[in-house]
């Protein structure tokens, strides 16, 4: 006998001559092909099976009624007209999930990393002010500690700090200068590098020119179009 299945969800059996043929639906006359026999759509299953072996085959889909595997996106069995259980629709369920949740960990490490980047920009005036402070207290050092810091004397935003690292490592080197004359071509050196150095405007005093350019171009603006109105 054939197992026959209808797209109307209606399910009946045939005789095994009727096979390859087709027929109407007894519920809803509607015309369908009728499939091979029980044993044959195993033997074609098995056959489908060995043909398409690979894990990458068995993940399209299969048949809900002989099991045979087919490729993903058919909706009747080539082998016994049955309806395809699509297994690739679970594969993608969990793949979303999967998805999802990739993207949730990349939003949280993103999120993460930009909170750890504001901390760092707010801590980091105390960091560099604590690593001004540490003035050390032999001449080799002093020379580094002043070395490590002249770099940064002009920044915009902590100039001042290094610049206040630096006078005190030359202060430092002056009262060694005393006992060891050697030092003061060292120290004379020193100074005129940092004299070099352009002082570091504070963010005020840059907030305050460009505000004051701003509305400066703002008034010319205005007054141009007054004379263009009259």
């Amino acid at each position: 006998m054939i197992h026959v299945a209808c797209e109307c969800g209606s399910s009946f059996r045939v005789e095994d001559e009727f096979a390859g043929k087709r027929g109407k639906c007894p519920k809803c006359k509607a015309v369908i092909r009728i499939g091979n026999s029980d044993s044959q759509a195993m033997s074609s299953a098995i056959e489908a099976e060995s043909k398409l072996g690979s894990s990458e085959s068995r993940k399209g889909a299969k048949c809900s009624q002989c099991g045979a595997p087919v490729p993903a996106l058919t909706y009747s069995c080539p082998y016994c007209g049955g309806n395809v259980q699509n297994a690739s629709s679970e594969t993608t369920v969990h793949s979303g999930l999967r998805m999802a949740g990739s993207i949730h960990d990349a939003n949280g490490s993103a999120i993460a990393s930009g909170i750890g980047k504001v901390m760092d920009f707010f801590n980091e005036p105390a960091l560099l002010r604590k690593d001004a402070s540490n003035v050390p207290d032999s001449p080799n050092e002093l020379v580094t500690f002043f070395s490590k810091h002249i770099g940064g004397v002009s920044e915009l935003h902590y100039g001042p700090i290094h610049r206040q690292a630096c006078e005190a490592a030359l202060t430092k080197l002056r009262i060694f200068s005393t006992n060891d004359p050697r030092l003061t071509n060292v120290v004379l050196s020193l100074q005129a590098q940092l004299d070099k150095k352009p002082q570091a405007l504070s963010p005020i005093m840059l907030a305050g020119i460009i505000f004051g350019a701003v509305g400066f171009i703002g008034l010319l603006l205005m007054a141009f179009l007054l004379l263009m109105i009259r």
